[in-house]
């Protein structure tokens, strides 16, 4: 599918701290397999426009731990936690990959078919040992689904007209790892008011074990001529 030329949010490559000395899969044999498994897998996902960044691998014994970052360009956000469940599954040749850190940015883009282009920064670590499967999984990918479920990166508004079905949409999430156990996610986004906002963090927070929605920032605004509600907020989990 063909892209409308992007006028992606330019600041949101700096959001996620760069790799130090990062380099591309070339440049370490043992990342063959991944780098060839992970070209094909974005191309599943209809994803574009797909860097990747690798740090030198911390070494405990026979296992190499590789940093690395991806950045990609794709719609249906939504799809994102099937993506890191896959991500996280693959283990070939003694490779495996674990996600630490996730940032969606919403874009002024539109692909042809009018579904909006969102901005992913993935940070990961590509794990080199025969045990490396075994790894323990850490990402809060459940959790992520649930906030998927019920806040969009499509907007709440169109042609006018507001998408019933829609009470809030992101322009940015993050999914950050204070420590293995703890996450914090921060977001800032629209709602059609207070109460709409507070409905939807209430309904994560039960089928969830996110919790401590706090929002410091909120005013009101005007999107598409129609009154909303702008946000900026974190909640936190602990795993």
């Amino acid at each position: 599918m063909k892209y409308c030329a992007s006028v992606i949010v330019f600041f949101a490559f700096f959001m996620v701290p760069a790799l130090s000395g990062a380099a591309d899969f070339s440049v370490y044999s043992e990342l063959d397999m991944a780098a060839s498994f992970l070209q094909s897998f974005f191309e599943r996902f209809d994803a574009k426009q797909v860097s990747f960044n690798v740090s030198k691998p911390f070494k405990l014994g026979v296992l190499k731990r590789f940093p690395v970052e991806i950045g990609f360009l794709m719609c249906e956000p939504e799809r994102t936690p099937e993506l890191v469940e896959e991500l996280e599954s693959f283990f070939i040749s003694d490779t495996s990959l674990r996600v630490s850190s996730l940032a969606i940015f919403s874009s002024a883009d539109v692909r042809q078919d009018g579904k909006v282009i969102v901005k992913m920064i993935m940070s990961a670590n590509i794990f080199c040992s025969p045990a490396a499967d075994e790894v323990k999984r850490f990402f809060p990918n459940d959790e992520l689904k649930e906030i998927l479920k019920r806040a969009k990166f499509e907007p709440g508004v169109q042609f006018q007209q507001s998408q019933e079905e829609i009470d809030i949409w992101l322009k940015s999430l993050r999914v950050i790892s204070e420590k293995k156990s703890k996450w914090v996610f921060q977001f800032d986004g629209y709602a059609k008011n207070y109460e709409a906002l507070k409905a939807t963090t209430n309904s994560i927070s039960a089928s969830s074990g996110i919790s401590d929605f706090v929002f410091p920032t909120t005013s009101q605004t005007t999107y598409s001529k129609l009154p909303f509600l702008i946000f900026a907020g974190t909640a936190s989990l602990i795993k």
